[in-house]
């Protein structure tokens, strides 16, 4: 894929990370933890762009939400711009760095290595800033209180996982992704 496309791909991906959040608060203001919105164009880059894209898609989007409409809050924004950029990061590696793309397989493996490996990125980052810096900045307060928080987001995993792959399908099929 050109430098054009890329570019082209990963700012309307940027777009729908901060646009498809918005569209889910229609729920309620729990509707982001609940569904995971913002997660789905970040993993969706990691198919499409590849690795380094994504993860400038992974950090862009929470930056630009919380610039623009204040979600994710300030104080939470250092644990998801980790775990979103790992997201991107992962997906892209496991997807085109270890040829995942040859079997249809490959998509579930590149999806769930990704979400693994983010939440455990995201539990280091907080575990980071309360136990080292001394901060805990959201609601859970403590490690065990953000691990204990996860289920909430298993609808939004479960969207994830019923929507992205026929999605990396298609984009198979009109070879605008591998």
């Amino acid at each position: 894929m050109n430098l054009t496309k890329r570019i082209t791909i990963s700012g309307l991906l940027v777009a729908l990370g901060v646009l498809m959040p918005q569209a889910f608060h229609i729920f309620g203001t729990a509707a982001g933890t609940t569904f995971l919105p913002m997660h789905i164009p970040v993993l969706m880059a990691g198919f499409i762009v590849g690795p380094s894209w994504a993860i400038a898609v992974g950090i862009l989007c929470p930056i630009i939400s919380s610039l623009i409409t204040g979600m994710p809050p300030a104080l939470r924004l250092p644990y998801m711009v980790c775990e979103l950029a790992i997201y991107g990061l992962t997906v892209g590696i496991l997807y085109h760095s270890f040829k995942l793309y040859k079997n249809n397989i490959g998509i579930y493996i590149s999806l769930t290595g990704g979400m693994l490996l983010g939440r455990i990125i995201y539990i280091g980052a907080f575990a980071f800033m309360v136990n080292i810096l001394g901060i805990a900045p959201i609601s859970q307060g403590t490690v065990l209180g953000v691990i204990k928080s996860f289920p909430e987001g298993i609808v939004g995993i479960i969207i994830q996982f019923i929507f992205i792959p026929p999605i990396i399908f298609a984009l198979k099929k009109v070879k605008l992704c591998k």
